[in-house]
């Protein structure tokens, strides 16, 4: 942090003293007290920036440098993020006027009101309604008379201060992963089984950087309306993506706001199944197979892929996902399998291949919805067909339980398909204590096979 602080121009003594003033038990924490540990809680000149510069152009070049900071420290929208970096190249300003306008352009990027997948828009900016009903307007008539560097520097800094507030506090809610690995202890489970025994409820899956998942718009959607809007929050175009964890940024709990501990996702969409054949791949970790272990990670071409249902011991059947690989070094053929994380790959890009657009997705740590982030592992288990008349148990939460919910059982009464498995299994539940239950479209990896 020190070095980090040095680099911006921050005064560290002064960000010491605000980080102790505003986190209660920081002073106490092992890294804190290494000085590998400091939070950056909305820098402004009048903080933790240092005396004035000598002239106008450096304390200018240094505003840019605290909003570009601000912005970073936030997953923001690709809209957003072109926005930003239009007005950044815009600098330094030759030319005040076209600086101007991509300052317009990028406040214009955040006061349009954010929308979700069903497409209608939603009245929730991320600047505040102050900005939008006595700044706004006069600022925007000042920028579009701007002429000069001065007058430039003035409307920046404005738009600093005020316009964006909204994230400057959202970001309040960002913190280490230490505070926010203790408040998920309460949902996360020792065991390592999802669904370990009779009595254990259900693990809530928690994302990694770089982990390959497969995400389900329609959760998305179904937690949006749950939860209290996020600014980042996008869509890709499919109801279900394969995709990579890019980046995770966690925050903490916020109980007045109705949010559970949660984590945003930058997700980027990956080639999967068939779509995978004729692919360059590295291949980072692989399961042991005869012959001699390759130095990994090394690279090959996807040959095939094969996905199938196949008996085991226990009831129902079991996915078997694996593709066939030509090494490079050795032009050898080799079945490896998918399952389990026993393969970790990553595909190879090629110079005239562009990359699908990243998108952002909230998820929170706490059993009251379904879960729309799986691993691919647990996706390819919920395709095995489910035959009418299965015994399934599911659990539903319940915060009036003494145990944060229970299982239900019932037998599958019909299964709906298409390319979108979200709710797609119908199940009847078991009268319990004379109580009938209805009839729930539930999705597949909510259930589990019960003998």
């Amino acid at each position: 942090p020190v070095g980090i602080a040095s680099y911006f121009g921050v005064d560290v003594d002064k960000l010491v003293s605000i980080n102790l003033s505003m986190y209660d038990g920081l002073h106490s924490h092992a890294r804190f007290k290494q000085g590998t540990l400091l939070f950056l809680p909305a820098p402004t000149l009048a903080t933790v920036w240092p005396a004035p510069r000598a002239t106008r152009s450096a304390d200018f070049t240094d505003l840019l440098r605290i909003i570009n900071l601000e912005l970073s420290l936030l997953p923001l929208s690709p809209r957003l993020q072109a926005a930003l970096s239009q007005f950044l190249t815009a600098f330094p300003p030759v030319v005040p006027r076209k600086a101007a306008q991509a300052l317009l352009f990028l406040e214009l990027c955040f006061t349009v009101p954010l929308g979700r997948a069903t497409g209608h828009s939603i009245d929730h900016r991320l600047v505040t309604p102050e900005w939008m009903l006595d700044r706004r307007p006069v600022w925007v008539a000042n920028v579009e008379k701007v002429s000069t560097f001065s007058q430039l520097a003035l409307v920046v800094e404005e738009f600093h201060v005020h316009g964006i507030e909204a994230i400057r506090a959202m970001r309040e809610f960002s913190t280490a992963k230490w505070k926010f690995n203790n408040e998920c202890s309460a949902v996360k489970k020792a065991s390592g089984d999802k669904r370990a025994s009779h009595a254990d409820k259900p693990l809530v899956f928690m994302p990694t950087k770089g982990d390959q998942l497969v995400y389900l718009k329609n959760g998305h959607a179904q937690h949006i309306d749950h939860y209290p809007l996020t600014p980042w929050e996008c869509f890709p175009a499919r109801q279900v993506e394969h995709c990579r964890v890019e980046d995770l940024r966690l925050f903490r709990a916020d109980v007045d706001g109705g949010r559970a501990p949660h984590c945003v996702a930058a997700l980027r969409p990956i080639p999967h199944g068939k779509l995978l054949i004729g692919k360059r791949i590295s291949v980072r970790g692989c399961a042991q197979h005869a012959g001699a272990p390759r130095v990994l990670p090394a690279t090959c071409v996807v040959s095939d892929f094969n996905q199938e249902a196949v008996p085991h011991e226990g009831p129902g059947l079991v996915a078997k996902v694996e593709m066939k690989v030509v090494w490079d070094t050795d032009e050898k053929e080799e079945w490896l399998s998918l399952g389990h994380g026993l393969t970790k790959y990553d595909t190879v890009d090629s110079p005239d291949e562009e990359l699908a657009p990243l998108f952002y997705a909230s998820v929170h740590y706490e059993q009251a919805m379904p879960e729309f982030l799986l691993s691919a592992e647990d996706f390819a288990q919920s395709q095995v067909p489910w035959e009418k008349g299965a015994r399934v148990r599911m659990w539903w939460h319940d915060d009036e339980h003494h145990e944060g919910g229970e299982y239900y059982h019932g037998d599958v009464l019909d299964t709906r398909a298409g390319d979108d498995p979200w709710e797609s299994i119908c199940v009847k539940w078991d009268t319990v204590d004379g109580m009938e239950h209805d009839e729930d479209w539930v999705s597949p990896w909510e259930l589990a096979r019960w003998a």
